[in-house]
């Protein structure tokens, strides 16, 4: 039981848990070891990639009687009591949590999660995806799609906040990361997107302008922090 903390813990990949005095969220869950605790479960999945969604998370059912799933609607999966799936742009509320979705860069969609007082941001695969080998007008087109998602997002609070950083971008890593600290400057913010390359973060964080975001060096599957 944990009581007026916030305990986070990566799992792998763009896989993170929440939990909060009273719910234990799941985000982006694909493989990796994972602990279910005896309190309400909330499982989010942002889209259907094979990196961020295992339908495995259903047989958790059989640890968990009460479980929640929340997914993108790219997800081939049946609504009911315990499955809901959101589009884009839309709003959920249920037991003590209201769930608003903004469009995805790539798939699926991003999350605002508002519980016990925190508005948690996940963004799953929204990010500025500037490849190298694109054109010019796809180049163009990322960006002015990922700054339309951010200038949507910007208008609420982010108190904890999780989103890209993609060694794959090679020199591009950092700018949609930090486009997005700079525009909504949340309190917390945790990568996503890195597979097993934990070195990428500490270049991230070494290479943040200043500001008040205090970004988690991430160095190994099921590190915990406590906020």
């Amino acid at each position: 039981m944990i009581k007026d903390k916030i305990k986070i813990e990566y799992i792998y990949h763009s896989g993170y848990t929440i939990e909060t005095e009273k719910y234990f969220m799941v985000f982006d869950y694909f493989k990796g070891d994972i602990e279910l605790p005896d309190k309400p479960v909330v499982v989010f999945s942002s889209h259907s990639h094979p990196d961020h969604y295992n339908e495995d998370i259903f047989r958790w059912t059989i640890a968990s009687d009460d479980i929640t799933y929340i997914l993108s609607d790219d997800i081939i999966a049946s609504p009911n009591g315990r499955i809901r799936l959101m589009g884009p742009y839309e709003r959920i509320n249920f037991m003590d949590f209201t769930v608003d979705t903004f469009n995805s860069t790539d798939q699926g969609v991003a999350f605002l999660v508002n519980v016990d007082g925190l508005n948690i941001f996940f963004a799953g695969d929204l990010h500025w995806w500037y490849w190298e080998d694109d054109s010019t007008e796809e180049k163009k087109q990322m960006e002015k799609d990922f700054k339309y998602q951010i200038d949507r997002i910007k208008q609420h609070k982010i108190d904890i906040a999780f989103f890209p950083v993609d060694p794959r971008l090679g020199d591009n890593f950092a700018l949609g990361g930090n486009y997005f600290i700079q525009k909504t400057n949340p309190n917390h913010f945790f990568p996503l997107h890195f597979g097993d390359n934990f070195e990428i973060i500490d270049e991230f964080i070494n290479n943040l302008p200043s500001g008040n975001t205090h970004v988690y060096n991430v160095d190994q599957r099921n590190q915990k922090f406590y906020i």
